[in-house]
């Protein structure tokens, strides 16, 4: 637990701006917002609230996150002469107390300092003073190694080394010991990556191009007989498997078998995986290890057929505001939109750094448990404005953006683009909130 006078200088940071004003940081603005209480004005309520703070019992704080303790002592150096040798806090150097904080709050303030959301302010003196000494934990790796997280910490324990995972990339020289000390399998997709890949003498998934011509190795598979670590996988990409009954998907597939029967007599546990959400269901009749993607998400995996996929991937945002505007009343940026009758608008936390398109601007919609609101106006960073009138409306509640009332695909062809477009631009900073369980 922090000592008082870090919360109190933190609580006041937080009050002048100096925190949780930076781009992208949420949970500093939340706190921002949460400080500057008329209950919190004032040194003395500020010391007051340190004071019971204080009182809290301490507790054993769980591990979170995992990492290489000794690379991390030996990184703890450069900290050690603000925080303490045991992470005491030392208060003369504005070090708080570091000892006994929760490691994934830890790693998580690393983060916000590596990427500017800390230390963003020039008031804020002792976070621009740590912003260099984070800039010498080179990447998240060595964050990691400070206090845990790796790719495999979102894992369940008896889960975290058996699942594999694979690498579409590739690898790269200078992430060679990321691969092996987390046990991941790279699919080498060039002869320099196979040669890169060689030292480690480990299993491996050769990617070969069947027909799309976009990456992967020559359809050759004379080149890669006697390589010094086995092939487990194959993989290739369909080019047209959205478009069921397409020529091309009978000569890739012909073609992709021709290749792995020949490596297989090489290296007989090769799996064979070619077929991506539209290729399996193709019904292609190929024993294989399929990689479904847009359809986990409940997306169209085919261009000219309905969907037979369920909803699944939704996106919700909270009115913060209701607002009754009389006609001739001019909405948003560029006032592109002006109401020509009274109309009861509400204004939505979510706009296109959360992942809604700008092309949504004045033809998007979102819907309440009442109905279905249309945007109107422009949709800027943080905010949407849609017309809720008629619709009972109030501040708190939570719309659909995109879900089972508001189709991932309608969004994308509003949008002028395609679904894959929509999920991968969710911005970060989005909750994610993951449900299991049968779709009822």
């Amino acid at each position: 637990m922090n000592e008082a006078w870090y919360i109190v200088k933190q609580m006041q940071l937080f009050q002048n701006g100096a925190r949780g004003t930076a781009p992208g940081d949420m949970h500093g603005m939340q706190m921002a917002m949460m400080s500057k209480g008329p209950q919190l004005a004032g040194e003395e309520a500020l010391q007051n609230l340190a004071a019971y703070i204080g009182t809290f019992p301490v507790v054993d704080v769980p591990t979170t996150v995992s990492g290489d303790a000794a690379a991390g002592k030996t990184l703890y150096t450069v900290c050690a002469a603000c925080h303490g040798p045991a992470g005491q806090g030392v208060e003369a150097m504005a070090g708080p107390k570091l000892a006994g904080q929760s490691d994934w709050y830890l790693v998580n303030q690393l983060k916000k300092f590596k990427q500017g959301q800390r230390g963003y302010h020039d008031m804020d003196h002792g976070g621009r003073q740590m912003r260099p000494m984070v800039g010498t934990l080179v990447d998240d790796k060595a964050i990691n190694d400070v206090e845990g997280a790796n790719l495999r910490s979102g894992l369940g324990p008896a889960d975290a080394q058996q699942v594999k995972i694979y690498v579409l990339s590739g690898v790269y020289p200078e992430v060679l010991p990321l691969f092996t000390s987390h046990n991941l399998t790279p699919v080498l997709n060039t002869a320099e990556q196979i040669q890169t890949w060689s030292a480690v003498k480990r299993p491996a998934a050769l990617h070969f191009d069947s027909g799309m011509h976009r990456l992967g190795l020559p359809l050759q598979p004379e080149s890669f007989i006697g390589l010094p670590f086995d092939v487990e996988l194959f993989v290739s990409h369909f080019a047209n498997a959205d478009e069921r009954g397409h020529p091309s998907i009978n000569d890739q597939l012909q073609s992709a078998l021709v290749c792995f029967s020949a490596l297989r007599t090489h290296y007989p546990k090769v799996q064979f995986s070619l077929s991506n959400s539209a290729g399996v269901l193709n019904d292609l009749d190929v024993p294989q290890m399929g990689r479904a993607g847009i359809a986990l998400y409940g997306g169209n995996p085919f261009v000219n057929e309905d969907n037979p996929m369920l909803p699944v991937a939704q996106l919700h945002a909270r009115v913060l505001q209701v607002s009754q505007l009389p006609a001739g009343t001019a909405i948003g940026y560029g006032a592109t939109y002006t109401t020509t009758v009274e109309t009861e608008v509400a204004t939505l936390g979510v706009g296109y750094a959360d992942g809604v398109p700008r092309l949504l601007s004045g033809k998007g919609n979102v819907w309440f448990t009442t109905g279905q609101a249309p945007m109107v106006g422009r949709v800027s960073m943080d905010l949407i404005t849609v017309d809720v009138t008629g619709l009972s409306v109030t501040t708190g509640q939570w719309a659909e953006v995109c879900g089972p009332k508001i189709s991932l695909d309608e969004v994308a062809k509003q949008a002028q683009t395609i679904s894959y477009e929509i999920l991968t631009g969710l911005g970060r900073r989005s909750e994610r909130v993951y449900l299991e369980g049968v779709l009822k």
